[in-house]
């Protein structure tokens, strides 16, 4: 799997431009909708059920990790529900959750494969620990 390689300071500008203030939100998970959109699957295009998106795990404390992952459903069709973008505090039900190696399996939640899936789990557990958190700050943009 790739590793995204977006710096914190570009994450901060992200959320400082979506009005995401992580001095308020302490731990923020910021997911980029086409990432990878130029160097895997069809060029220019975000496709579905690759990972060719990114998560990156962005705590108050310096805490910064990022991750390949899948934002779009694995399929489309009637019925699919697809996650707009902006900002969800927790109100819409959405998941995230390990897919495959190779394809991402899910109807509509956030995947990453399973072979990251532990250390993305693990990184946002211990930073809602931290600072006392139960629901997590989740942006989603379009590169």
């Amino acid at each position: 799997m790739k590793v995204p390689q977006i710096s914190i300071t570009e994450v901060k500008q992200i959320l400082l431009r979506h009005g995401v203030s992580l001095d308020e939100k302490k731990v923020v998970i910021l997911g980029i909708r086409g990432y990878y959109k130029n160097s895997m699957g069809r060029v220019g295009e975000n496709d579905r059920n690759i990972y060719d998106d990114c998560l990156c795990v962005i705590g108050v404390d310096g805490t910064f990790q990022t991750f390949q992952a899948n934002t779009d459903p694995a399929v489309y069709k009637l019925g699919i529900a697809t996650l707009q973008v902006g900002i969800d505090e927790g109100r819409h039900g959405i998941n995230f959750h390990f897919g495959g190696e190779k394809s991402t399996w899910s109807e509509g939640c956030q995947t990453v494969p399973k072979s990251s899936w532990l250390k993305f789990k693990k990184t946002i557990y211990a930073l809602m620990e931290k600072f006392g958190q139960t629901k997590g700050t989740y942006l989603l943009i379009q590169y």
